[in-house]
């Protein structure tokens, strides 16, 4: 579990509004947030990296997830991001030392 504080920016009707979440797991395609808050599906967001500052903009996979911590959101970048979380992946071609 890969715990980074996110901003979650949105726009309901003509206001724009944030809500603050953590991420539970990310990749180069997004990730999954935990939030207090409930996304629909399809909702267009801005996540912040609160970290680094970085801004990416994205939507809400599918519906959200309750969970005791609150709602676990899976949310897909518009365009893959590699250095988004400051964290460095394997390679695709990367395979585990055999033993």
């Amino acid at each position: 579990m890969i715990r980074i504080p996110v901003e979650i920016r949105f726009t309901l009707g003509s206001k724009k509004e944030t809500a603050a979440a953590k991420t539970v797991a990310v990749n180069d395609h997004g990730a999954l947030l935990n939030c207090a808050r409930v996304f629909p599906a399809g909702t267009r967001l801005e996540i912040e990296n609160q970290n680094n500052g970085q801004i990416q903009s994205g939507r809400v996979l599918r519906p959200p997830t309750l969970t005791p911590l609150g709602f676990e959101i899976p949310i897909a970048f518009d365009k893959v991001v590699p250095d988004f979380w400051g964290i460095a992946f394997p390679s695709t071609d990367w395979k585990p030392a055999q033993e």
